[in-house]
């Protein structure tokens, strides 16, 4: 059925390989991994948990979204959206497009039982996954020269052994 253009089974094949490849990166389902449900707000439709070293955010609400809307977060530095199920490519709207690459601060104030907390704009019928910059060089991402040093030309040859 994915296979068939007429219909939106592709979208959610795209989607399903996205999150197994973050999943194969970030290992977030292995036994043992963090994990903290951060919020369930029922009025809002809302779930917010941590898994591993990533924040999750679903937003089932059949038609409000949220602007500015509080997460609290263990996590110390800034986060970055890594995954969005409202991204073109897997069907969406692309409401978020305009927040990819950028870097949500962290408030130090306490929030949902977490020591810090982020803002961000939140639409309805969507899955949000984030990391904080601190985890970005443990995973090997560098997102706008963040995260894990790029490699120098050097490096890239030594690595492809060019010049032996």
């Amino acid at each position: 059925m994915s296979d068939n253009p007429d219909l939106k089974y592709s979208f959610l094949k795209r989607f399903d390989k996205a999150m197994n490849e973050l999943e194969q990166r970030f290992h977030w389902t292995r036994l043992g991994s963090h994990q903290y449900v951060t919020m369930t707000h029922e009025a809002d439709k809302l779930i917010v948990f941590e898994r591993g070293d990533l924040v999750f955010i679903f937003n089932f609400h059949p038609h409000q979204s949220y602007e500015h809307y509080r997460i609290g977060t263990r996590f110390k530095t800034e986060h970055v959206i890594l995954l969005d199920s409202d991204a073109a490519e897997f069907g969406g709207f692309n409401r978020l497009a305009p927040a990819k690459g950028v870097f949500f601060p962290v408030m130090r104030e306490k929030w949902q039982n977490r020591d810090n907390f982020i803002q961000l704009y939140i639409p309805h019928r969507t899955a949000i996954v984030l990391c904080a910059e601190e985890n970005l060089a443990k995973y090997g991402l560098n997102i706008n020269g963040r995260g894990a040093k790029e490699p120098t030309v050097n490096e890239v040859l030594a690595e492809l052994k060019i010049g032996e």
